[in-house]
Formats: structure tokens, sequence, C-alpha cells
């Protein structure tokens, strides 16, 4: 079984290597044609392009590793089928789960390893994407984090703090306003200021209004020239930070974005839609496993091609699902864990009646 184990692996690994490098070639091009046009118009380098695209790979091998995945166990079984290797192999004694083990544990591992190059190495090329894309091609300047306009911050304990604007440099906000809530929807202090200036004391807040505001809605009305602040703990370093979107955040990132966002009174179904992907789609590697393998095992007419053509309508049937389902989910119309999880759950509940289907 260790010799048919290696064997199994090393055909899978085989076609799975070369799907991935031609899968994100022909990503690549189809992308470089669409693009061309604005590459040549805004004059961008060689090198630049180049770097773009590089920062992409990431995002693209997550993408399209569940098609080279299914395509490499249509092609590994398939040719195991089509030959009798693997009616030799289940008249020996060697039942069908045994024999497709191999993929599964390896299914199992790639989800992983997926996992951990979304979870890390993704978030890190979206970043420089877009920094290319805004400083490099489209003649931008570059965000300065320690100068911002319209400023919002979600900070601890469900406190919000907006401002026209905020100058890293002098250390202050411009006409700012403090929301600070009692729970999720009930607002327990607001500070409307013209300006707020940390010292070494903490936030103090000059020429405004503070209106508190009890558990029965009844609202209290203090004008001030000055009001210390030193309980806030956000400091200007804080606000420096640079702002992140949603897909250039780990798991940890979005998930205290969640719970920042949550605590200020905010919706977030869009947000745990993203962060339940975050797992659910890396185990897409080991559903498609599950799903193609057992039908590979089934299917003995038909070559590269027809696995091919099979493997990319399963994955794009998935795919639209995935979508859909995600859509869905944002819109509030299906919770946020039933909307990342549908599409495993629908493949890979097929995909065990296959694996029993495949034993008959």
């Amino acid at each position: 079984m260790r010799i048919l184990d290696r064997y199994l692996l090393q055909e899978f690994l085989k076609v799975l290597l070369y799907s991935l490098f031609a899968f994100i070639f022909i990503y690549i091009t189809v992308d470089l044609f669409e693009d061309i046009a604005r590459f040549i118009d805004k004059k961008v380098g060689l090198f630049t392009i180049f770097r773009l695209y590089l920062y992409q790979i990431p995002f693209i091998t997550v993408l399209i590793v569940p098609v080279a995945a299914l395509l490499s166990c249509f092609f590994t079984v398939g040719v195991l089928a089509r030959r009798n290797e693997l009616s030799a192999i289940l008249t020996s004694g060697v039942s069908l789960n045994r024999t497709l083990f191999p993929l599964f544990l390896f299914g199992l591992l790639l989800s992983l390893l997926i996992f951990f190059l979304e979870d890390v190495i993704v978030p890190y090329g979206n970043q420089k994407k877009r920094r290319i894309e805004r400083v490099e091609i489209d003649k931008r300047p570059p965000t300065n984090p320690y100068y911002k306009r319209d400023f919002n911050y979600l900070g601890a304990e469900g406190r919000v703090i907006r401002a026209q604007l905020f100058d890293g440099g002098k250390k202050e906000l411009v006409k700012v306003t403090f929301f600070e809530f009692r729970d999720e929807s009930s607002l327990r202090k607001r500070i409307d200021a013209e300006k707020a200036v940390w010292t070494e004391e903490g936030w103090i807040f000059q020429k405004g209004v503070m209106r508190t505001f009890d558990e029965a809605g009844e609202e209290d009305l203090l004008s001030f020239e000055e009001l210390p602040q030193p309980q806030l703990e956000e400091t200007p370093e804080d606000f420096s930070r640079e702002e992140k979107e949603p897909e250039e955040m780990s798991f940890r990132e979005l998930k205290r974005y969640i719970s920042k966002k949550r605590r200020g009174g905010e919706e977030v179904g869009k947000e745990r839609v993203d962060l339940h992907t975050k797992f659910s789609f890396p185990l897409a590697n080991l559903i498609v496993i599950l799903f193609g393998a057992p039908l590979a095992a089934r299917i003995r007419k038909g070559g590269i091609a027809f696995g091919f053509v099979l493997s990319l309508t399963i994955c794009f049937f998935y795919w639209g699902l995935l979508q859909t389902a995600r859509s869905l989910g944002h819109s509030g119309y299906v919770p946020p864990a039933l909307a990342a999880w549908f599409p495993n759950l629908l493949f890979g509940g097929c995909g065990i009646f296959l694996l029993w289907w495949a034993r008959r």
C-alpha cells in the first residue's frame, strides 16, 4: 500500500503543479491583455507590471487551486479506472476508501496550506498591489497615515471617533465628534468639539458640547471651552496606522474589526460572511477531492479533455453557488455562517454520496 500511496500522490502532485502553472499563466495573460491599453496610456514600465502581477500570484493561487485539485483527481483516478488498474486494486481486497485515502489526507493538508496562504500572504500581496496601482499606475500620491481627511475610527469599548481632519504631526483632531455607547444600540455620550488635542495627560477637547444620555434616553447638555478625556485609550499612533480593506486583513484583524464595528452599533453582516469564508473557501480543496475522486472512479469513458471540461463545469458551478450565497449573506437574506458554508455542505454531502455509490 505504501507503493500505491506514493504512486497516487506523485501522479496527483504532478498534474496539480502543471495545472497551477497553466492556470496562473492563463489568468495573468487574460488580465494583462484586458489592461494593456491602460498600461500603455499611463506609460507603466515593464518592471512595475511584473511586480503588480507578482503580488497577485498568492491571490490567484488561492482562487484556482480547487480547480487544479479537481482536475488532478479526474486525471489521476480516471487513468487508473480506464486502465482497469483500479479494478485490479479493488479485487485484490483493498477498499476504495483505503485506495483514495492518500488523496483525502492530502486534500486536508492542502486546505490548511491554503488557509495559511490566504490569512498571511494574500493580505500582504493585496496591500502591495493596491499601493502599486495607486502610486505607480494611477500617479496619485501615497496615502499619508499621519494626515487624514474625513477620518473615522472604531475604538475600544464601542467608541466611535469621527473628524474632518486628523493631523498626526500636531497630534490633533479637527471638527471632531465622539460617540460612546452603552451597548450596541444605546448611546451613552456624544461630544462635538472644534478640536481635540493630545497631551501628556491624554485627549483634551476644545470648544464644544457634550451630551450624556441616561438609560431612559434623557439628555444632559454641557458646553465647554476645554474638556479633558483621559479615559480614552486611543492615541495618535493608533490613528496613524494604515487603514486596511477587509480583503487585506488576516482572520484575527478582521475579527477585531468586526468586534469594534459591533460595539459601535454598526451592521457587521457583510464582514461576518467574509470571516466565515476565510475558513470555508480553503476547505473547498478537500471538498472537491472528496467529490471528484469517487466520481472519477466511476467514469471510465472519456479522456483528458472530458475530465478537464467536467472539472471546469463543476468548479464554475461551485464558484457561482458560493458567490450567490455570499451575496445573499451580504444582503442579510441568509445567516452569515450559512452563506459561507452552504456550498461546502452541499458538495460535501454529494461527495459522501458519490463515495458510497462508487463502492457499490
